[in-house]
C-alpha cells in the first residue's frame, strides 16, 4: 500500500510538472528586438566600424524583423531577418545591390545581439561579425 501511494505521488508530480504554461496572446517576441542599436562591426574588408541600426517588426510576416542601415548601407535600406527566440536567421537576399545572408543570436535578456554575415557586392565577398547593443 505504501508503495502505491508513493507511485501515485511520483506520477502526480510528473503530470503536474508537464503542464503547459499559459501563452499571452499579446506577446510578440519581436518586441524584444525593436528599437535603435549600436552596431560594432568587424569587416574582413573595411575593418572595425560603429554605426546605428534600427530594428522594426515586419508588417507582412509575424516572425520577421527589418534591420535598417544594416552594413551601414543607409537608413532607407533594410535587411529582413527571421526571429527564433534568441536566434536570428538572415536568409539570402539582395539588398542595395549586395547579396547578404547570415545568422545571429541574442543573450537571454536581449541586451546584446551577435551577428555573423557575408556581404557580396559582386566584386568582393565581405565576411563580417557584429555585436549590437541597445541605445
Amino acid at each position: 500500500m505504501k508503495y502505491r501511494i508513493l507511485a501515485f505521488l511520483a506520477i502526480s508530480l510528473v503530470v503536474i510538472s508537464c503542464e503547459d504554461e499559459p501563452v499571452d496572446p499579446d506577446f510578440d517576441l519581436r518586441d524584444e528586438y525593436v528599437g535603435d542599436w549600436l552596431c560594432n562591426e568587424n569587416s574582413s574588408i573595411y575593418g572595425n566600424s560603429s554605426y546605428t541600426i534600427t530594428i522594426e517588426k515586419s508588417d507582412t510576416n509575424e516572425t520577421y524583423i527589418h534591420i535598417s542601415n544594416f552594413y551601414n548601407l543607409g537608413n532607407a535600406i533594410a535587411v529582413s531577418a527571421e526571429v527564433f527566440d534568441n536566434s536570428l536567421l538572415i536568409p539570402a537576399q539582395n539588398v542595395g545591390g549586395n547579396a547578404i545572408d547570415g545568422t545571429g543570436t541574442s543573450n537571454a535578456d536581449y541586451t546584446e545581439i551577435n551577428l555573423t554575415y557575408t556581404v557580396d557586392d559582386g566584386a568582393d565577398n565581405d565576411v563580417c561579425s557584429a555585436v549590437c547593443t541597445p541605445l
